[in-house]
């Protein structure tokens, strides 16, 4: 029986070690995401930060579907939504202003569109928005009636 024995090349220390970390495709290279907390942009982020500059141009389109989507997160009291910015600027471009996306487009702009949407179903969480007292006044306006005007309080 013949035995074979390693030789060590010179080269064998150059070989190419596994990468460390999660694998990285060039499209998750290239995203560019930022939060949106309270409806609110995180824009002291540097993630935020390199969204609004690589995508300056086309900026004017960009903002106010940013706009409609802080609004909406707000509208639901959604605490924490990360934007897939290449998506957003896909919806951008597509409206161009002329009409407002809706709210199920501006939702797909989030990373964590499951659980926002989770969110927005759980009943009475609209009412924990800013605006959730005057919103629930105009929703259930038979309310009123339970509440005893100035005559019957005399």
């Amino acid at each position: 029986a013949s035995t074979l024995k390693m030789i060590s090349s010179p080269l064998s220390h150059m070989t190419p070690k596994p990468p460390t970390g999660p694998p990285q495709t060039p499209a998750m290279v290239n995203r560019r995401s930022f939060t949106i907390q309270n409806g609110r942009t995180v824009s002291e982020n540097s993630d935020f930060e390199e969204f609004r500059k690589g995508f300056a141009i086309n900026w004017s389109f960009i903002l106010p579907c940013l706009q409609e989507l802080e609004l909406l997160l707000s509208k639901y009291a959604i605490p924490v939504a990360v934007v897939d910015g290449e998506i957003l600027v896909q919806l951008a471009m597509t409206y161009k202003m002329s009409t407002r996306p809706t709210a199920s487009e501006l939702i797909a702009c989030c990373t964590n569109e499951v659980s926002i949407i989770s969110l927005m179903n759980t009943p009475g969480q609209i009412y924990k928005g800013p605006a959730g007292f005057d919103f629930s006044c105009r929703q259930n306006p038979g309310n009123v009636q339970d509440v005893p005007g100035p005559a019957a309080l005399s």
